[in-house]
């Protein structure tokens, strides 16, 4: 059982000014670079534009407004280009945008970043792309629905430290990018904010499309400091820690439960903090520990489960089986699974407890840890005097296959390049794509009529109605709640 756990608590020392707080901050984009604007009277980019003009930046908030008197203040759309010269490195992508946006470099068919469909206001999107030395043709599609109306871009070179650019990312939350390597190279797999970098992923993979071994993630925020501040890392395998780009920590190496502490000092004003942490095969464990007991926003206290008691355990056997911890540091749960279950109890290396039973599979084991009975995985503990072990706790019933939608006789139409996706939100998979004008069958929809179920290709998918059209004459109580 892996058990990669990460847990930031940023403590405020002596001199310490009071807890992080947010505050607004707006991107630039790089210098130099002019970007040709069209803005459409559509939120679809679609006919000729209505006003075109020339920036050197994309920095704009038209709040309520508009980019201009000839364009309406709701539901418009822009594009922005440019031809841009680049020396040959990694480039990071900073984006916030209200409502929805799409990067596109050198022409691809698949944007680098995209929100349009599922619109993510107010947050900072980033991306880091790999760029050959020359000329590279940058696009940026912009579409406003309601209200507020905003779109700040910056790129910068990625150096191996990570920078603030003055873009403000996202104030109050971090911003992490998920690789599927250990070295945190090429474009990552996944970005997304989230309000801590505490996890515990447990032996499973942090993000879907990343391995749950050999992995690497880089989490940056920003925050309102003042004063001194003490960091405590305690790493399974490598992790670096920097403060405005510069490097506090550095133990980008294989570890094995090892600590390392250090301190920092800021002025007062909104300063950077980066995480760099690369996985193995083992697990990390850092804690960021108050002196006073502050802890950063977003950080969670920590919470003791209630043991879920076992049905029909056996009492242990004097001289029966028992296991041997191999693992520097192991979770005991309250059930036999990694995930979806708590941790009841921790045992070290070298310990060794009574084995009570097993689950069906064979693959935990249910040990008494000094009266209290838990699960811990079998990989990560030897056997003594083994023999057969009972079964213990409910046996899983056989789940029967799924029954597959079956078309209700209506069809819908694609308005954009549409993401398919497995379930009726923003946060679910995708698992396909329909091309603007692509007709697709109709087999359920959710309960407010936001999102409908279709087949695409023989494969059951969601999309979002606000890009689609429904054929008229529909009969909506023909078409089953699925979602």
């Amino acid at each position: 059982m892996k058990r990669t756990i990460l847990t930031l608590l940023v403590a405020l020392a002596i001199t310490g000014g009071g807890l992080f707080s947010a505050a607004p901050r707006h991107a630039a984009a790089q210098s130099g670079t002019v970007w040709q604007a069209q803005f459409f009277n559509n939120n679809t980019l679609s006919g000729g534009p209505a006003y075109t003009m020339q920036t050197q930046d994309i920095q704009f908030n038209w709040g309520t407004g508009s980019p201009d008197p000839s364009i309406q203040p709701d539901s418009f759309s822009a594009r922005f280009t440019t031809d841009v010269y680049v020396d040959g490195g990694t480039y990071e992508f900073v984006i916030r945008a209200d409502d929805a946006v799409r990067l596109f470099i050198d022409r691809a068919p698949t944007p680098t970043i995209d929100t349009f469909g599922q619109a993510q206001s107010g947050r900072t999107l980033r991306a880091s792309v790999t760029l050959a030395a020359g000329v590279h043709n940058l696009r940026i599609d912009y579409q406003e629905l309601t209200q507020d109306a905003y779109i700040f871009v910056n790129w910068a070179p990625l150096s191996n430290s990570p920078t603030d650019f003055g873009t403000g990312y996202e104030m109050g939350v971090w911003t992490v990018q998920y690789f599927g390597n250990q070295s945190l190279a090429g474009d990552p797999v996944a970005v997304r904010a989230e309000n801590s970098p505490s996890h515990n992923w447990g032996a499973g993979a942090p993000v879907a499309g990343v391995p749950a071994d050999f992995w690497s993630a880089r989490w940056m925020g920003t925050f309102t400091l003042n004063g001194t501040y003490g960091v405590t890392i305690r790493a399974d395998d490598g992790v670096r820690f920097f403060v405005d780009g510069n490097t506090v920590l550095d133990q980008w190496h294989g570890a094995t439960n090892d600590t390392y502490t250090a301190q920092f000092t800021v002025g007062a004003g909104q300063h950077t903090l980066g995480i760099e942490y690369y996985e193995a095969t083992a697990f990390l464990n850092v804690d960021f520990t108050s002196v006073n007991g502050s802890v950063l926003p977003g950080q969670p206290a920590p919470v003791q489960p209630t043991p879920t008691p076992v049905p029909n355990v056996p009492t242990a056997v004097p001289g029966g089986p028992t296991a041997t911890v191999l693992a520097w540091r192991l979770n005991v749960r309250d059930a036999p699974s990694a995930s979806g279950t708590n941790v009841i109890a921790k045992i070290n290396r070298g310990e060794t407890y009574s084995i009570l039973g097993r689950n069906q599979a064979g693959d935990w084991l249910l040990l008494n840890v000094n009266g209290l009975n838990g699960w811990v995985s079998i990989r990560y503990v030897g056997l003594n005097n083994e023999q057969a072990l009972p079964v213990v706790g409910a046996q899983p019933t056989a789940t029967p296959a799924p029954v597959q939608p079956q078309p209700t006789g209506y069809t819908l139409t694609s308005r954009a390049n549409l993401n398919v996706r497995s379930g009726p939100n923003t946060q679910y998979d995708v698992v396909g794509a329909l091309g603007y004008g692509e007709e697709a069958p109709i087999v359920g929809r959710n309960a407010d009529n936001t999102w409908w179920q279709i087949l695409d290709n023989g494969q059951v998918g969601w999309v979002i109605d606000f890009y689609v059209v429904v054929e008229d004459g529909v009969d909506i109580n023909r078409i089953p709640v699925t979602g």
